[in-house]
């Protein structure tokens, strides 16, 4: 009995490592990223695509590679990583930073050529007492890649602020879209796997309960007056929903009330880890 029981642990270890090995390297490379380490990152999201080359990560590890890139300064290896993702990965909810992320490249490449047209070629200036300056580009600060992780104060905050929103406006779009289209392996990509909803339903419970409420049914979903707070790492998203039944039954308002939201971080993406409802 004895041995058995050692074999089924040792299996069960063997079977665990591999998904503990995934999560280890994934967030070794995302550390380093925000520790401004961006050669080091790019080496353990590479580990990480050569071990685990069908991960469900796999969209996230190009994204931070790519953004890797553009810390480095090496825009052309940055694009074609953001543009492969783009193409692997069309319905990713990173895909719309990533295409955001390629066309700032893009501006940021008109821009020097513009410049370097206009100038020419390296000229001096006279001042008024004829004395030479500097070449303008000389003269200029370079603009700090990602000003929210480099500047400090009120200012640092604001641009916080403002990412942050952007990222959370983009997961209700993508949520909203999801339940109105009834996908519900979509609609649960936004959940964790550790997710409670009104404090006793766990991630299979709410699987289940809007499995059976999406079946020949459709529904539009939206959300007002959201807001949001950070709080321990995470954002607290909360606001008013209203769920209208568009197919399927009667139609109209079915439901309407009080939202809650915990929002977690998992591979970089939110992902909703509580969810608390009522009804008016």
């Amino acid at each position: 009995m004895a041995v058995v029981l050692a074999i089924v642990i040792a299996l069960g270890a063997r079977e665990a490592y591999p998904a503990y090995r995934e999560a280890e390297l994934f967030d070794l490379g995302y550390e380093h990223y925000l520790a401004s380490q961006p050669e080091k990152a790019l080496e353990a999201f590479t580990l990480f695509l050569k071990e685990f080359p069908q991960s469900s990560a796999k969209d996230a590890a190009m994204f931070w590679m790519g953004k890797s890139f553009v810390r480095m300064k090496q825009p052309q290896e940055a694009r074609n990583i953001f543009d492969e993702m783009a193409r692997e990965f069309p319905e990713s909810p990173l895909r719309p930073y990533a295409i955001r992320e390629i066309e700032k490249l893009a501006e940021a490449g008109m821009a020097k050529e513009r410049e370097s047209s206009l100038r020419g070629g390296t000229y001096k200036e006279e001042t008024s007492h004829g004395k030479a300056r500097q070449p303008r580009e000389e003269r200029v600060a370079e603009k700090p890649e990602e000003p929210f992780s480099q500047t400090t104060g009120p200012t640092a905050y604001m641009l916080q602020v403002a990412a942050l929103d952007g990222e959370v406006k983009a997961f209700i779009d993508q949520y909203t879209q999801a339940y109105e289209l009834g996908d519900i392996d979509k609609f649960m990509s936004f959940y964790s796997r550790s997710a409670v909803e009104n404090s006793s339903s766990g991630y299979n419970e709410i699987r289940n309960g809007y499995q059976k409420n999406f079946q020949d049914r459709r529904y539009s979903y939206s959300l007002k007056d959201p807001l949001m707070e950070e709080s321990d790492g995470n954002v607290i998203l909360t606001g008013t929903y209203f769920i209208t039944r568009t197919q399927g039954g009667p139609l109209g308002i079915v439901a309407q009330g009080h939202i809650r939201w915990t929002l977690t971080r998992e591979n970089g993406i939110f992902k909703i880890l509580r969810a608390d409802y009522d009804l008016l």
